[in-house]
């Protein structure tokens, strides 16, 4: 175990070491709690008036997640309770399945508390429109209670059109049966007030309703603009964003600047924001491992590659099973149907967008000149893009890019093939005699590499045909 996170948990929970073996012997899930959660989970019972000395008695509270402590709270305190403990915490869910009747005899919940308008004392009152609020009944259970007033504050509050349409939203996202009122509450502001969401938008993302509005104003407040775009925009146009921690957010902007991703690509996939941070550092350093990969990192699409990185690995490594050499990035992450379509095709080629767009970065070119050029080659679309990054590399290290471009189809040919060529010319005396200029010699080896297929273009392939 960690020795900063033993000594955290020493102050923690003000013991001495020997007494930290046994506690962790009992509850080992304190072994795995991450220290900056472990401390403000802690700060976080503190300022809801849990004691020292309750932590000390009762440690596996602070492996909670700090939010979830805070909810459980939140909510205890909009239910009425006389006192929150640390036991009580720990027993919540227990807890709210007990008659509310129970609950005030054991002297949990006044005598004379009415849960429901106890809950409406914490949030916006409903207008004189609004259903009735519910009856308490006293032999209920009092999450029963909890979420008849649930439904009747979120049918008032978001227009719900009919009780299907709400549960619906119920059903799909669970955790907002042990959600705060006033957390709810908060997060409805923002969405409407901040990020100019319509009840309907908000229905229509009913995930949004468990958000931590205190992540949201974060976001707000501490991130200017991702990609380039303002915040409150990406917010709007992609919410699932809004649910991913402020922290996690800043790390994948960091390690995106760390990678060289630009602006351009973060435009393409947003979506990259929802994932792990770590996933995604990993999986940005496993893409330099993979020749099919690598050659697409400057593709302004290669954040998709990333969010579909397993499904991408699966997929080359069927192609390559069957002996399929082309794998674009639109293959390798399109869906599972197309995926299919283009397998039992059995047609070996793409539409050539990776390759045009590897060229125009390598060779600097923001003409169309290239894709006019690969395109008078008849098989130019069947040549797999390692190939071509390959045979680029090569002429790069020996040929200015002005001269590689203007005899472009010379990449669609394997390296090897081009490297034995440019070498049998450069060894013929009477070639050598001629002075030949860069641009000469690549359009004399391009000859000599069609000659031997009478110039029907099949010098492009290693030793395979095409059918």
């Amino acid at each position: 175990m960690d020795k900063k996170l033993k000594k955290t948990l020493i102050e923690l929970l003000d013991i001495a070491p020997l007494k930290l073996v046994g506690i962790l012997k009992k509850y080992p899930s304190l072994k795995r709690v991450d220290i900056e959660n472990v401390k403000l989970a802690h700060s976080t019972l503190i300022n809801f008036g849990i004691d020292q000395d309750q932590i000390t008695e009762i440690p596996q509270l602070i492996a909670l997640l700090p939010v979830v402590i805070e909810n459980r709270c939140l909510l205890l305190q909009e239910f009425g309770f006389n006192k929150i403990t640390a036991q009580l915490l720990l027993r919540y869910l227990v807890t709210v399945k007990k008659r509310v009747s129970l609950l005030k005899s054991h002297g949990l919940l006044p005598a004379d508390a009415n849960v429901p308008e106890n809950i409406y004392s914490y949030i916006e009152k409903p207008p004189k429109t609004a259903p009735m609020l519910p009856i308490l009944d006293e032999k209920k259970s009092l999450y029963e209670v909890y979420m008849s007033v649930r439904e009747h504050y979120l049918t008032w509050r978001l227009e719900f059109p009919n009780r299907d349409s709400y549960l619906s939203i119920l059903n799909t996202y669970c955790r907002l049966k042990h959600k705060s009122f006033r957390s709810v509450e908060e997060t409805i502001k923002i969405l409407e007030n901040d990020l100019g969401f319509t009840k309907e938008r908000i229905r229509n993302h009913g995930y949004l309703l468990h958000s931590n509005p205190h992540n949201t104003r974060s976001i707000l407040s501490e991130i200017t603009e991702i990609g380039g775009m303002p915040i409150h925009e990406v917010l709007k146009k992609y919410p699932k964003v809004i649910m991913t921690n402020v922290k996690t957010i800043k790390e994948i902007i960091q390690i995106l600047k760390d990678n060289n991703i630009p602006n351009e690509s973060i435009q393409q996939s947003y979506t990259i924001f929802t994932m792990a941070s770590r996933s995604i550092l990993n999986r940005l350093h496993q893409l330099k491992e993979i020749p099919e990969f690598n050659v697409l990192s400057k593709n302004k699409r290669i954040l998709k590659l990333v969010n579909h990185q397993h499904k991408a690995k699966q997929r080359l490594e069927y192609l390559h099973k069957i002996k399929m050499r082309n794998a674009s990035l639109h293959i390798l992450s399109s869906t599972d149907a197309d995926f299919e379509k283009y397998v039992i095709s059995g047609a070996d080629k793409t539409r050539g967008m990776d390759v045009i767009n590897y060229l125009k970065d390598k060779l600097k070119d923001k003409s169309n000149d290239i894709r006019s050029e690969l395109m008078k080659h008849p098989f130019w679309f069947h040549v797999p893009l390692v190939q071509v990054s390959e045979t680029c590399e090569y002429l790069c290290k020996n040929y200015n890019v002005q001269d590689i471009k203007e005899v472009a189809q010379i990449l669609l040919y394997p390296k090897e093939k081009v490297k034995t060529e440019i070498l049998n010319i450069r060894n013929v005396p009477e070639i050598k005699r001629k002075w030949l200029s860069p641009v000469q010699e690549l359009n004399l080896c391009l000859y000599y590499l069609e000659k031997p297929h009478h110039f029907s273009g099949d010098g492009i392939w290693k030793n395979e045909t095409i059918s």
